[in-house]
């Protein structure tokens, strides 16, 4: 009797396991943007409702009063707005230092910021406390009219701005976009910068140059989010030193210079989860 009703037992234990809703897993029979050249990827901030970096576990040393996160473009993205900066310790991100070649990617979205609003914003970027620039920045320009929807996209490499000319339509305002800036170094005396937009490199946003010094990352202190460091560091007030008043998601960075198969790679991949 006792070996019947433990029978009975396993069985409905069985049976109600069975019964329970399968978990879902966002990536089954897809691809996993992170198994992208996944040996090269030294850092990687998804913002799903927190402001850890996956590759390293690490958590920012400074975290603005107003830090938020809303639903992004793959599950959830950081907000930006005023005091929302997030600053993290370089040096805590393995390989940072010794970066020559590199990529950023991420998603992001942002409001036109017409010539006649003072304010840029800043959007992340590896610096320290005493060069302006730092050694990589990514951040909008005023655009000039106020009805435009295009943005003016800029990459600052070590102080040196390396601009889209003006505004670019493939970045259009209010919208989600997908960017890959992949930055090599072919020689002492050239290096060349791509920008990927949506998996595809656009025209006239790839350049070369030559006789400037090799960007040093080991001087990076910090990794910086959501605003410039002189206003969230430092107390400054410059008008033109903008708020980012739009959204930043799934920031990548590699130690490699990803070329165009792999950046239409991971763009696939991304676009194969979107919430």
């Amino acid at each position: 009797m006792k070996k019947i009703l433990f029978a009975a037992i396993i069985l409905a234990a069985g049976i109600f396991t069975a019964c329970q809703p399968k978990e879902v897993d966002p990536y089954e029979g897809k691809t996993n943007p992170s198994t992208i050249c996944q040996a090269n990827l030294i850092a990687h901030f998804p913002f799903d409702g927190a402001a850890t970096e996956l590759i390293n576990n690490i958590e920012p040393k400074t975290v603005g009063t107003g830090v938020a996160y809303e639903k992004g473009r793959r599950g959830q993205a950081f907000k930006g707005a005023a005091k929302n900066e997030l600053v993290y310790d370089a040096s805590a991100i393995k390989g940072i230092a010794d970066l020559k070649d590199f990529s950023f990617a991420c998603w992001f979205k942002h409001q036109a910021v017409p010539q006649s609003q003072a304010p840029t914003p800043y959007f992340f970027g590896l610096t320290n406390s005493e060069d302006f620039w730092g050694q990589l920045a990514f951040v909008l320009d005023r655009g000039g009219l106020d009805s435009t929807d295009s943005l003016a996209v800029k990459v600052a490499i070590n102080g040196d701005m390396w601009a889209v000319p003006g505004l670019n339509p493939a970045f259009v305002a209010g919208r989600w976009t997908h960017v890959v800036a992949s930055f090599k170094v072919e020689s002492d005396a050239l290096q060349t910068l791509t920008l990927y937009v949506n998996g595809a490199p656009v025209e006239g946003l790839s350049w070369n140059f030559d006789d400037r010094p090799v960007t040093d990352f080991a001087k990076s202190t910090m990794v910086l989010f959501g605003q410039w460091r002189q206003k969230a560091l430092e107390g400054g007030t410059d008008e033109w030193m903008g708020d980012m008043d739009g959204d930043l998601d799934e920031v990548r960075l590699y130690n490699i210079a990803l070329t165009a198969e792999e950046a239409k790679a991971l763009y696939d991949a991304e676009i194969t989860v979107i919430d």
